[in-house]
């Protein structure tokens, strides 16, 4: 796909870092046990290999752009993106400011996660 090949230079980040590896090449979560391991972006990629490397390495670190709230898959038994991906959803936020629908967006996924 589009992402599959990094598009930044991993070489200026390695200087300080035992290993870099991108997303695209990334197999399996036994070459990271025992290790301190941080994942640069919290999108799709970044999210499930965080969670795959949480069982085998010593640390996980999320580093992102914005504050990030990891949520199950399933709220309820209906899946969680229909609470933000909808019609319904999107009708609601029209004409409110992007502060105030951060600061609604925490309290809901506040009063989800606890």
């Amino acid at each position: 796909g589009i992402f599959s090949r990094p598009s930044i230079d991993m070489a200026c980040v390695a200087s300080s870092i035992s290993r870099v590896t991108h997303a695209a090449s990334y197999r399996d979560p036994e070459e990271f046990r025992g290790e301190r391991v941080l994942v640069i972006g919290a999108a799709f990629s970044g999210a499930d290999i965080a969670v795959e490397l949480a069982s085998t390495a010593a640390s996980v670190t999320v580093a992102a752009k914005r504050p990030v709230w990891y949520l199950p898959r399933y709220l309820g038994g209906r899946p969680a993106d229909l609470a933000f991906y909808s019609r319904a959803s999107h009708e609601k936020g029209k004409g409110i400011s992007e502060a105030d629908r951060n600061s609604r967006r925490h309290t809901f996924l506040a009063s989800i996660v606890g």
